[in-house]
């Protein structure tokens, strides 16, 4: 099996995999599989066990890696400045070994272990460093708008070179991410024709020469009962093998941020009696209007936005999510839609269509999937929503789903002309005024993955109204923008008390730069308790039982940064973990096993500084 193409499916699951533009993945495979190999080319002809005894690492067995949610760890590792051990699971790496046939060949147990303990020694060997190959590669932009952008590292280039590093050092004839392939075929939580399919794709990418290069899992796994692919929850510590990107992206078909350049990705479908799709601010307009013809004898007066390059699965299941509202009213009985059509060709007039029609309006707008209504789910389309499709394509039926929640279900597909295709807009009898802000599709059942709905979003365009300030008139709205005036310090909230699990997202500015303190504010509530994340010439996690008492610092870091430009903050709050991004990059994160604050409002808080929110 070919390094790159391995390497391929191991960047593939990275978060932002979608961002890394198709001309440059060669270069974050490359170039990792070349750290792994450079690295192993200093320890040559060493053994692993005599590194880790040389360099004072300690290894610990224990029997069974099983953890919370079913979740199977290999080994996991503690390196610090105090303290270096590995320790192991004994029961898995068996079962690794016992899965791994391949080409005529199993891995023995010791050689399975070898393979984890070279994995774990190469991270040890960045830690011991200073240097990792990470840090060294290009990041990618994460986002951007009007000139401004945030970029992100790769992190899935430091295990493809950590898997590089095994391959040499333990002697290993594939890269060890192969058996985690085979070992999720051998528990039945992945066919080989959807390993094979992987591949494909993975080689497909990167230019390869699929009938050159084609390989695929020996005959006698092809005959297992063809199963659904488990959405595997990851809960890892520098782990030798990942699970793959099946088991780990739920989007590896699709994943799109529109609020960016879409052109780069998508295309636009439309005839000449079409309508427009324009890029706006943070998402692409689909209108075609009143003004436009609805139907042609000839065709032609249609408008999709459809993906630039999409392969659909020919059996199983398949899910797909767009986030859009409806933009404007239009024809009272003619409506936009997002819809997947499977066909063989163009010409197939018994392809199947599975769509979602959205209606326009707050108390009268609805969702159906059928044109004319018929069994239409009420909803307020003029908000954004996460509109989910589940499709089955042995029953030929499909669910959808709104905001994660399963609203209408079992709903049999459109007989209907054409091939494969995912489209977002109007056909020709039909019109349209949609905004779209994202799109994704999976392979599989992915319900689990669609997203929640929206808690709060404020531009501040119609007031601050939805804010309470602790202090009267200190904060205003400025040019559009949420104005603390006053150098006292000062929080303002909005939201509920009862959320207890989410993300909040700003974007922030310190006008006197690390002077005085900027936060960033979650779970609180009006008696002043809260978690924030500071910023007064350190970035630190902070926590605040009332406002007459001092903060108590959780962590902390320097950090230089030009506070008087603009920065997108990020808290997340998962369980008793506080997480703060910077740019899109994680700064600090925080277990609070206190679990002092368990839910609460957000907010924006300053002291002896002005800050703009």
């Amino acid at each position: 099996m070919e390094d790159r193409i391995l390497a391929m499916c191991e960047l593939s699951n990275d978060l932002l995999f979608h961002k890394i533009p198709r001309e440059r993945l060669g270069y974050y495979v490359d170039a990792s599989l070349e750290a792994g190999r450079s690295a192993a080319k200093c320890f040559s002809g060493r053994s692993i066990r005599e590194l880790y005894e040389e360099y004072g690492i300690a290894i610990r067995h224990a029997g069974s890696g099983k953890g919370s949610f079913g979740v199977t760890l290999r080994g996991q590792a503690v390196l610090s400045e105090t303290e270096c051990a590995v320790e192991v699971y004994d029961e898995s790496i068996r079962t690794l070994a016992e899965s791994s046939r391949y080409q005529g060949r199993t891995l023995t147990t010791d050689e399975a272990l070898d393979a984890h303990l070279a994995h774990e020694f190469f991270h040890f060997w960045e830690f011991h460093e200073h240097s990792s190959i990470v840090d060294r590669l290009e990041d990618v932009t994460s986002f951007s708008l009007f000139g401004w952008k945030r970029t992100a590292h790769i992190h899935r280039c430091g295990e493809i070179a950590a898997h590089a590093f095994a391959k040499q050092v333990a002697a290993l004839p594939e890269l060890p991410n192969l058996y985690d392939y085979l070992y999720l075929i051998h528990t039945g939580k992945m066919t080989p024709a959807e390993f094979d399919a992987l591949l494909a794709r993975m080689r497909a990418m990167l230019g390869a020469d699929e009938e050159k290069r084609k390989h695929t899992i020996y005959g006698g796994i092809r005959n297992m009962k063809k199963r659904l692919i488990m959405l595997l929850a990851l809960v890892m510590l520098f782990t030798a093998f990942s699970y793959p990107a099946l088991a780990s992206e739920p989007w590896d078909l699709l994943n799109s941020d529109l609020s960016e350049d879409y052109t780069s990705a998508w295309k636009v479908s439309g005839g000449s009696l079409g309508g427009a799709v324009t890029k706006e601010d943070g998402y692409v307009s689909i209108v075609k209007g009143d003004d436009k013809t609805v139907s042609s004898p000839t065709g032609g007066a249609y408008t999709w936005l459809v993906p630039q390059s999409l392969t659909l699965p020919e059996s199983g299941k398949l899910t797909a999510e767009v986030t859009l509202r409806a933009g404007a009213a239009v024809d009272a009985d003619k409506y936009g839609e997002i819809s997947v059509r499977f066909g063989k060709n163009a010409n197939d007039t018994n392809g199947k269509l599975y769509p979602v029609f959205i209606k326009y309006g707050a108390a009268d707008g609805w969702i159906a999937p059928y044109s004319d209504g018929t069994g239409a789910y009420a909803l307020d389309t003029t908000l954004w929503h996460n509109y989910g499709l589940v499709i089955d394509l042995e029953s030929q039926t499909y669910n959808i789903y709104i905001d994660g929640a399963l609203e209408l279900k079992n709903i049999p597909a459109t007989t209907y002309k054409g091939g494969n295709l995912f489209r977002i807009g109007a056909d020709n009898d039909a019109r349209c005024d949609l905004d779209v802000r994202s799109a994704r599709m999976g392979s599989g059942d992915r319900s689990e993955s669609l997203s929640g709905a929206v808690l709060f979003e404020d531009d501040f365009s119609n007031g601050d109204g939805a804010w309470t300030p602790n202090r009267e008139g200190a904060w205003e709205i400025v040019n559009g923008v949420y104005t603390q005036n006053q150098a006292n310090g000062t929080l303002s909230y909005a939201g509920s008390e009862a959320w207890t699990n989410y993300s909040v997202e700003a974007n922030i500015t310190a006008p006197s730069g690390s002077s005085g303190t900027v936060m960033l504010v979650g779970r609180a509530t009006d008696v002043g308790r809260y978690y924030g994340a500071w910023a007064n010439g350190k970035l630190s996690i902070q926590r605040r039982f009332n406002s007459s008492d001092s903060a108590k610092l959780l962590t902390s870091m320097s950090l230089s940064m030009d506070y008087s430009s603009v920065h997108r903050w990020r808290l997340d709050f998962v369980g008793q973990t506080i997480s703060l991004y910077i740019d899109g990059e994680l700064k600090l994160e925080y277990t609070d096993t206190d679990n002092a604050f368990p839910n609460g409002k957000i907010g924006f808080g300053t002291n002896k500084t002005k800050g703009f929110f």
